[in-house]
């Protein structure tokens, strides 16, 4: 695929997320697709395509107004997409506000997503853990 048809899977899958369209989204990543994050532990942690959904799921379900997300600079080269994001306005129902910036590097394989690495800050989203831990 072309870099120009890359950084659209890519859009596709993010614009998917963002309005909630989680399976539609995840149904564009490839079986054996890997998701990267910072963690406590050197190295960060990769999680599977199904834990990343049901972490996805937990995540979404804590809020009651949604973070918005905007969108940033997009750099693509070969089979990878950078993009940075911001996410703001986010309440969970607990009163928590979330807001984040993120970076990601994107892989994608045969027009369908195969490995992202999240950037952010994670000590933003330490807030809603205890709501997402409670609701699991």
């Amino acid at each position: 695929m072309s870099v120009d048809e890359n950084k659209a899977v890519v859009c596709e899958f993010l614009d998917r997320m963002a309005s909630g369209e989680i399976d539609q989204a995840f149904a564009m990543m490839t079986n054996d697709a890997g998701w990267w994050l910072p963690s406590d532990a050197a190295g960060g942690v990769t999680m599977s395509k199904t834990q990343m959904y049901d972490a996805v799921q937990a995540f979404g379900a804590v809020f009651k107004t949604p973070p918005h997300l905007t969108r940033g600079r997009i750099t693509a080269e070969d089979d990878r997409v950078c993009i940075e994001q911001v996410s703001r306005g986010g309440e969970t129902h607990g009163g928590a506000i979330y807001a984040n910036d993120y970076h990601l590097l994107v892989i994608v394989r045969d027009g369908k997503i195969h490995e992202v690495r999240e950037y952010m800050n994670p000590l933003l989203g330490a807030a809603l853990m205890a709501e997402m831990q409670a609701g699991a």
